[in-house]
């Protein structure tokens, strides 16, 4: 597995899983009523892509929170104090852009931003990622590109960015963009242009949002499982 260097961070975007349960995961609530029980479920995934996320060797993890939530929760996770991040923002667009600019701030050069409920998340991914902002021969602090993760419902799982010479997020990239939309990879790819960036495409995933996506997430666990008992 490359090392990438301690130059680079990842930032998993989340909700603390003690605090607000009533607020994790609402959409399935059609399946799953109970928010302890939807609690558990989002611990469990988050649990599984820090794990991923530490695997990465030489890059820095953090974990961005939620203001509504607190940070209460994330110790039992392995993550450390100095691994926390507080969103700021009045939206997603802001939230993300204040995350690249305080990890800028704090000294990283490249910084790639995912979800918490991509639980199945390949490594590969973020492989890709990091190479694309960071791979050799390149002056990469000059590099003005971003790196975007398609999701299977028209938003992205990942986007990255280079802090450049200003060491800060362009602001064009969050603007105009319909969030919460099957619009929002389409009208990143457009800001992209106004911002002067350009687009790096990595594989596509998928969120689980739904309860589509949580039948996809038992069928592909239920895949896994099968292979590894195969494989005995």
């Amino acid at each position: 597995m490359s090392s990438f260097g301690d130059k680079c961070a990842i930032a998993i975007m989340a909700k603390s899983p003690r605090e607000n349960l009533s607020s994790i995961k609402t959409r399935l609530i059609p399946v799953i009523p109970s928010s302890e029980d939807r609690a558990v479920l989002y611990t469990a995934w988050l649990r599984d892509l820090i794990t991923r996320c530490r695997s990465l060797s030489g890059v820095r993890l953090r974990v961005a929170y939620t203001p509504e939530g607190g940070s209460s929760g994330f110790s039992d996770l392995g993550i450390r104090l100095n691994e926390l991040l507080l969103q700021r923002g009045s939206d997603l667009g802001e939230r993300v852009c204040h995350v690249f600019d305080d990890l800028f701030s704090s000294g990283f050069s490249s910084v790639v931003i995912i979800g918490s409920d991509i639980p199945t998340l390949p490594l590969s991914h973020l492989v890709d990622a990091f190479t694309a902002l960071v791979g050799p021969g390149e002056p990469k602090n000059s590099v003005k590109r971003v790196v975007l993760g398609e999701s299977d419902d028209g938003g992205y799982h990942l986007i990255g960015l280079n802090a450049g010479s200003t060491r800060r997020a362009p602001p064009e990239l969050f603007l105009n963009i319909r969030w919460s939309t099957p619009f929002v990879m389409l009208d990143t790819v457009t800001a992209s242009a106004v911002a002067g960036l350009s687009v790096i495409r990595i594989e596509s995933w998928y969120d689980v949002d739904n309860e589509h996506d949580l039948v996809r997430l038992s069928r592909d666990f239920s895949e896994d499982a099968s292979l590894a008992d195969s494989s005995e």
